[in-house]
Order: structure tokens, then sequence, then C-alpha cells
């Protein structure tokens, strides 16, 4: 029986559960900003561990597999259920960028994902009716990029950067077979982080 006709992948319920459940990944920025790093990646990082042992039984033990479907399958869209979950992609990108990167940065680049990919996944899904690119709506796109320019403001970074942020995590978010859970907190980070060193602004 093919994984069709024995799960239900992405339901209305499901996706409403998933953007709810990704949007209170705001708490890691919110801790973030009052918090120290220390305390952070001692959280992250194991829940992380954790996290990507389920995903390889889940994977490569079919029992297992089929448990996980039965539970999480309308939550998943269809081509998690062979590879990893946005919410695994999502910590292991939270774990590099609050361990490794310059914490303005990271939290910024985790507002960016928390609050501009869900707001925009919901404008483009109830009102986007022109495609840019396959999944993406011009309605979405401009969405991400509005609510980004707002966290922006309240950033502690050079408005240079920041704004410059906004606008990188809006394209990296069109960039296709790449899940932005993973790309806009590294990719974004990254181009910020070389930005900062290149006009000599400490972070």
């Amino acid at each position: 029986m093919s994984n069709k006709e024995e799960y239900r992948f992405s339901t209305k319920k499901g996706v409403l559960a998933r953007k709810i459940l990704h949007l209170f990944t705001i708490i890691v920025p919110i801790y973030y900003i009052f918090g120290s790093r220390a305390n952070l990646i001692r959280v992250l990082f194991p829940l992380t561990a954790i996290l990507i042992i389920v995903e390889i039984i889940r994977l490569y033990i079919k029992p297992a597999k089929g448990i996980f479907l039965k539970v999480f399958s309308s939550m998943l869209w269809k081509e998690e259920s062979r590879a990893l979950t946005s919410a695994t992609r999502w910590l292991i990108s939270a774990s590099i960028v609050c361990a490794y990167f310059p914490k303005d940065i990271a939290i910024l680049t985790l507002f960016f994902v928390a609050i501009s990919d869900t707001a925009a996944y919901t404008v483009g899904s109830l009102f986007g009716k022109t495609q840019i690119l396959k999944g993406k709506t011009l309605g979405g796109t401009l969405t991400f990029l509005v609510t980004a320019l707002v966290i922006s403001i309240f950033s502690p970074l050079p408005w240079i950067i920041s704004i410059t942020g906004a606008v990188v995590a809006t394209l990296v978010e069109l960039i296709p077979k790449y899940d932005d859970n993973l790309s806009i907190p590294i990719i974004t980070g990254i181009i910020l982080w070389i930005m900062c060193w290149l006009i000599k602004i400490p972070v």
C-alpha cells in the first residue's frame, strides 16, 4: 500500500498545527535577547541530537517509520516522509547560528524565520493569486519582506546591516528546493557577518 493510501499528508488541521508550532520558535530568539549563549546551546544541542537520532530511526527502521507517520503525517509535507522534517532542520540551523554566529545576527535571522516565514505562508495561502515561482506568491513574498523590514527596525544592528538582512532573507526564502528553516538563518547570517567584517562593524 502506498503512502498516499496509508497516510494523509498536510491536512488543513495538520498544517495549522505546524504553523502554530513554527510561530512558537520565536521563543528561542526572545530568550537569546536576555539569556546567555551557553545556557541556550545547553538546550539546543541535546534537543537537536535527540531529534536527529529519532529521524534516523524512523527513516531507516520500517516499523518506526509507520508509527511516526500514523502520528504526524497530517503535519508533514509528503517529501518529509523520506527526509528530515523541517523541525529538525530548524533545530540544526538554530543550533549553528546560536553557537557560532554573532548574537545579534543570530537573533535577527531566527526572528525572520519565526515571524516573516509564517506570515508569508499564511498570506500566500489565503490571498496569494500571483505566483512568481513554484510555491511562492507575490503576496507571500511581499509579506515576508514587509514583516522582515519591521523586525529589522528593532534590531540593535546598524540599519544598513539589518535592512540588508531583511532583503537577503526575502531572496533566500524564494530559493526553490531548499528548506528555508535551514537556509534563511545560515545563508542570511553568513552574508550579514561578512558585511559587518567588510565595513568593520563590531558584532
